[in-house]
């Protein structure tokens, strides 16, 4: 997934692995964070939303929005919203810095 650059210029091709049954939707910053929208490649699997810090190779939090595909991430303010075509359209993920996750329905 994303690359990076380390040190000398060198390159780092593996900065972050995804899980390989989900697509990229969408991407934005949020904070400290990049904010990962994904959506399952085959039928019938959940839609994650991954938070990295862009320094780790792992993920700092993810947020489970079941079989909504969201199509669009993006941060409103210090809000992070998930635009999807299934209901709830929207759902308000972190706001105001809160770790507290919300589904607007």
């Amino acid at each position: 997934f994303p690359v990076t650059i380390e040190g000398a210029g060198a390159f780092n091709t593996t900065a972050l692995t995804l899980p390989t049954n989900l697509k990229v939707e969408s991407i934005c910053e949020y904070g400290n964070f990049l904010a990962i929208a994904c959506s399952p490649i085959n039928q019938g699997g959940s839609s994650k939303v991954f938070m990295w810090d862009m320094v780790q190779t792992d993920i700092s939090e993810s947020y489970d929005l079941g079989n909504r595909t969201v199509k669009v991430l993006e941060n409103i303010d210090n809000n992070l919203l998930a635009i999807s075509f299934s209901l709830p359209y929207f759902l308000l993920l972190k706001y105001q810095d809160d770790k507290t996750s919300e589904k607007l329905l």
